[in-house]
């Protein structure tokens, strides 16, 4: 099968996406929820944190994606 531009360009924004994604999680958004939670008196692990806000996000994504058809 022969890539075309279209195809490696979109590849290459999903790949760029997903390491956005990842650095964005591990700077900013799990050690604030870790820290809201300790503060908040709820000691909540690192991956349960991932998972919930990973599942948070797909769910957002989703239901986005809903709304605008």
């Amino acid at each position: 099968m022969k890539l075309n531009s279209c195809r490696m360009t979109g590849g290459f924004c999903v790949v760029a996406a997903l390491a956005c994604y990842l650095w964005w999680m591990v700077t900013q958004v799990v050690p604030v929820t870790l820290e809201l939670a300790s503060v908040l008196g709820m000691p909540v692990s690192a991956p349960v944190a991932w998972v919930v806000l990973t599942a948070l996000a797909a769910l957002l994504a989703l239901g986005a994606g809903r709304v605008a058809r």
